[in-house]
């Protein structure tokens, strides 16, 4: 998998494919490591680790100064060390930002937004060092810098999971330590009839439902003067082209704008290079979830159930009241089960704040939406 994924680097759709492989696998995709990534992909331990040469801004004349000097001196204690060893002509800020917002200098309890926010002060001073050294000088720094010690990180707010995944995929064109759609996928493979991956196995002509989150959204005027789109919409398996045709893209117009996960009916087209889908109708998924779902079931084994459990549980439906009725499904392990509809009094919602509370209570992957 490792070179099958350093074969197609270039090809961000089937790198893209290749990593869903993996995880059903069982095979962790790793960020870029700054002291044990290589150029390519390369196994690791258990998992493939990215390499640096995947990171976007990272041109040749610097994986081969960082290479070198890891090589030849040892491995970066710290981004300050890195910036004090190597040729800050040919490592720039650039490609530096690149690496932090990748990955590639994770470690311990660190996280990248402290990379990001001491990498002038660590520019600085590595700069420093290098006209120091050029003029015959030896300083404080250096000293520093050979021991492998860190001026320290400031104390700033983390990263929320969405900025971390977007710096990823800016730096990456892929997402690596988790996806967006990641807590919808379940429900996504509920509602769609193909995943964007596999939509070049259907007939020219299908009626096909896909979902997923908008990552580029190209505007133009029809002839009428109409605004019309086309939308490179991704799920957790690939990306397609959506045609979206100004009937369709008036009337939708804020759901293809937002950021939140969207479902799209439409008709398969594969006449082109690759399938697109010319859309019909167009949901959010949480208005479309509302849509269709007539039963929402709860699955609870009877091992350490209490009966403040059982008290919490009936807390939940009565605060999200709404349309849909409940069934509970209780196991007992390895002798039997039973499923139950509750009364009329405890149909409920299907909001995601449902779901959320139940598996806070229960745990994950308890709830599903019929």
């Amino acid at each position: 998998m490792a070179a099958l994924l350093t074969s197609e680097m270039d090809n961000s759709d089937k790198v893209t494919a290749h990593i869903g492989v993996c995880k059903e696998m069982g095979i962790s995709v790793l960020p870029p490591d700054i002291n044990e990534s290589g150029i390519r992909f390369t196994v690791s331990g258990d998992g493939i680790r990215f390499g640096l040469g995947a990171v976007k801004n990272v041109g040749v004349a610097a994986l081969e100064e960082t290479l070198r000097v890891r090589t030849q001196d040892g491995a970066f204690a710290s981004l300050e060390d890195l910036c004090m060893r190597v040729d800050l002509r040919k490592v720039n800020r650039r490609v530096v930002e690149s690496l932090i917002k990748s990955g590639a200098f994770d470690k311990s309890d660190d996280h990248r937004a402290q990379y990001l926010a001491t990498l002038d002060k660590a520019m600085e001073r590595g700069q420093k060092a290098a006209r120091d050294r050029e003029n015959g000088q030896i300083t404080m720094f250096d000293t520093q810098a050979d021991a492998g010690v860190s001026q320290g990180l400031p104390d700033v707010e983390p990263w929320t999971e969405q900025q971390r995944l977007t710096y990823e995929k800016e730096s990456l064109g892929f997402y690596i330590t988790g996806h967006p759609l990641e807590k919808y996928d379940h429900e996504m493979e509920r509602y769609v009839s193909s995943d964007l991956s596999r939509l070049a196995e259907l007939s020219d002509g299908e009626s096909v439902r896909v979902a997923g989150i908008t990552q580029n959204i190209k505007e133009i005027n029809t002839k009428k003067g109409d605004r019309m789109a086309f939308v490179t919409l991704e799920d957790l398996h690939g990306s397609a082209e959506i045609i979206v045709f100004s009937d369709v893209f008036k009337e939708n117009s804020s759901i293809i704008l937002s950021s939140d996960p969207i479902l799209v009916q439409g008709i398969l087209d594969t006449s082109g290079d690759k399938p697109k889908v010319k859309a019909q109708k167009m949901y959010d998924l949480e208005s479309y979830r509302k849509k269709v779902t007539k039963v929402v079931q709860i699955d609870l084994t009877t091992i350490g159930l209490s009966r403040e459990d059982l008290d919490s549980l009936k807390d939940v439906l009565k605060r999200h009241e709404g349309n849909c009725s409940v069934k509970l499904k209780l196991t007992i392990p390895t002798k039997a089960e039973a499923l139950i509809r509750l009364g009329e009094d405890f149909k409920v919602s299907s909001s995601e704040d449902v779901v959320l509370e139940l598996e806070e209570i229960f745990g994950h992957g308890i709830v599903t939406f019929q």
